[in-house]
């Protein structure tokens, strides 16, 4: 009898212990997840350890189940909301035959992480930029045409690069130039901007009227700062290409004296006599001669000797001296 009542308590220890480790063991297995009301990523794409806490026994399992991908990122600066029945159904298809409990709340938010910067920072780095590109005037004023708006990047090192929309021939006026931003020394977004350049220069203008033809001396000109905005980038301000030189027209007064206005000085007339020099490393001749055309120095014209009447072609080297052309 006392061994039948033995055998009996060992049964039902043994039915305790299995019905107690039934839900022990449930337990082990069970893992929860909880989806946080808001959450800031910083990739392109997010995955379940980003949005929520996992709990549980079985690591290897929550270490999968935080790499499960839920989706892509939103924009910098902007956030999408994320649903319990997506989330179930992205961790359905990963563990099939497998079932989570999510906690998540009415409304979870997912935003992305990001800089802003404002249309004023924008406006400052085009105006900074864009006068640096005029740095070797005298006076540029440059403004923003264009309507900015904040842009959002997300968090890295940014950077910016400009340049100019086309080729203008002209100096200034309004045209379109490229910012492009630059997140982490790469392309991430190029913004169109129409900027206005105004430039103001010293530059020399007639300080009376110069008559076609006439030697331009330093008396003749003078500096005042105007706007040269619309002309060629060709033109050139500079006295030493101007002093010396003629004038092709009548330039009027206050008109601005550039290169294309003038030409080297005809020092040597038609029918003028001058001396023909032809000379080597071995001997140096001399003869007289008549220019058979007007030129200027440097210029190659013909000449006749007096005596002989030969017709030579020389380099005018001044208004006295030619030299024969080898």
């Amino acid at each position: 009898m006392k061994k039948l009542r033995n055998i009996c308590y060992y049964f039902i220890a043994v039915g305790m212990i299995i019905f107690w480790s039934q839900p022990l063991q449930a337990g082990l297995n069970q893992v929860e997840i909880r989806i946080l009301p808001e959450t800031i990523v910083y990739n392109d794409t997010y995955m379940l350890g980003d949005i929520a806490e996992i709990d549980g026994f079985d690591v290897e399992l929550i270490q999968k189940l935080a790499k499960v991908s839920i989706g892509k990122s939103p924009l910098a600066g902007r956030s999408v909301s994320v649903s319990k029945s997506g989330i179930l159904s992205k961790l359905r298809h990963a563990f099939k035959g497998k079932e989570f409990i999510v906690d998540a709340p009415y409304r979870s938010m997912v935003s992305r992480a990001s800089l802003k910067i404002s249309s004023e920072q924008l406006e400052k780095v085009i105006l900074t930029e864009v006068r640096k590109k005029y740095a070797h005037y005298d006076d540029a004023k440059v403004t923003v045409v264009s309507n900015l708006k904040d842009e959002y990047l997300p968090k890295g090192n940014i950077s910016y690069e400009i340049s100019k929309i086309g080729n203008s021939d002209v100096i200034g006026g309004t045209s379109s130039w490229a910012l492009q931003l630059k997140l982490d020394q790469k392309n991430r977004k190029k913004i169109l901007v129409r900027v206005k350049v105004e430039v103001r220069e010293n530059v020399l203008v007639a300080n009376k009227k110069i008559k076609k033809g006439t030697n331009i001396t330093k008396e003749d000109l003078v500096r005042i700062k105007k706007d040269v905005s619309r002309e060629r980038k060709s033109a050139i301000f500079n006295e030493k290409l101007i002093i010396g030189k003629q004038a092709r027209r009548d330039i009027p007064k206050r008109e601005a004296v550039k290169p294309n206005l003038v030409q080297r000085p005809v020092v040597l007339k038609k029918g003028e006599a001058v001396k023909l020099v032809y000379e080597n490393k071995m001997m140096r001749l001399t003869n007289l001669a008549t220019a058979m055309k007007s030129g200027k120095k440097g210029d190659m014209i013909p000449v006749r000797t007096m005596k002989g009447k030969k017709t030579v072609y020389a380099v005018i080297v001044d208004s006295r001296h030619v030299t024969v052309a080898l």
